[in-house]
């Protein structure tokens, strides 16, 4: 009898045991199904993700058969959206066959490839420039199975590239021609910013302060003038920056000897494409002139002496003479008169 209830009980429990497998195998199942949907929902989100790129997505064979590809893949290489285009030569759209095995032997043995630039050419035969992005898919064996890449259209960014670099070395020579100009340039020329910081001055401005271009340029040169002359000259130029009325004005300038000169200034205001404000000076050395004409003031006041002291004497003299031709004319009526006289007397 307890044989009996013991067996009876070993059944109980391995039924239940038997339930709790068959529960945990439902749930395995369950999870293995939601995982394959969620697989499946992974792979398929990544497929329209695939599909919808901004940038042309290809799969092929190593000798170039088309596997995969997306929209902005058909788009690109001008293509027929409403056709299937599975199995394509790629190699087909190089405009140089001969430049896809260069680019293969590079990938194959690098297995990536990244920013290649490609001469391509769209299905009616107009030339493009792309530029790829490539890995190389192996196999378990770790085989070479197949490429996938993706690839851009980018020749009109090439052609925005070349202007800007032709238009760079066109500045770059243009520069060094006005460079040039106004080196050449006997008065002192510069160019400051709206900080009153020197951004160009030819040979002449370094060669009238003492100064090198490193002394000058990025700085305002307070440390170089003295305190009356750098508040004068910032006066000046937030002035111009302000109003961009020409200002042309006579100043003295200590220069880096302690040499102080007198200088004629003009400074006008300049407004780039970007609205940045900029000051662009001429200077011409006045030193020599306003000493010549010092000089020639002083001797002007000298002169002035002279014809007044002169003119004064010739005034005394022509006082002395009018006294003298008086006294003389004077005479000559006394003897008229006493000739008169004397005829009288005798009858005439």
């Amino acid at each position: 009898m307890k044989n009996s209830e013991k067996t009876k009980e070993q059944l109980i429990t391995e039924i239940k045991q038997l339930e709790s497998k068959v529960i945990k195998l439902e749930e395995s199942k369950n999870k293995h199904k939601m995982t394959e949907e969620t697989a499946e929902e992974s792979e398929q989100k990544f497929k329209n993700m695939v599909m919808n790129l901004m940038e042309g997505f290809y799969s092929v064979t190593l000798d170039g058969k088309l596997l995969e590809y997306n929209n902005e893949f058909v788009n690109i290489l001008g293509l027929d959206p409403e056709k299937d285009y599975i199995g394509l030569k790629v190699p087909d759209f190089w405009q140089d066959p001969s430049d896809r095995k260069v680019y293969l032997d590079k990938f194959l043995k690098n297995g990536i490839v990244k920013n290649y630039i490609i001469n391509a050419k769209k299905s009616n035969g107009d030339k493009i420039l792309t530029m790829a992005n490539a890995r190389l898919i192996k196999d378990k064996r770790g085989e070479p199975l197949r490429i996938e890449g993706t690839f851009l259209d980018v020749t009109e960014r090439k052609k925005s590239e070349e202007k800007i670099r032709a238009a760079e070395k066109s500045a770059k020579i243009n520069e060094e021609y006005y460079r040039n100009i106004i080196n050449k340039m006997g008065d002192p020329v510069f160019v400051k910013d709206n900080q009153s910081r020197f951004l160009l001055v030819n040979d002449a401005f370094c060669k009238m302060l003492g100064l090198t271009r490193n002394d000058i340029i990025n700085k305002t040169l307070a440390e170089h003038l003295s305190p009356e002359e750098m508040k004068h000259f910032l006066k000046v130029d937030e002035q111009v920056l302000i109003d961009g009325k020409d200002n042309v004005i006579e100043e003295p300038l200590t220069t880096g000897n302690n040499k102080t000169l007198t200088i004629s200034t003009r400074k006008t205001r300049f407004i780039d494409d970007n609205d940045k404000r900029f000051l662009v000076g001429v200077i011409r050395d006045v030193t020599e002139r306003k000493q010549a004409e010092e000089e020639l003031a002083k001797h002007r006041d000298k002169l002035e002496e002279l014809v007044k002291e002169r003119t004064a004497k010739l005034e005394e003299k022509n006082k002395e003479l009018d006294t003298t031709l008086k006294v003389f004319v004077g005479r000559e009526l006394k003897i008229k008169e006493l000739e008169t006289k004397i005829n009288a007397m005798r009858g005439e």
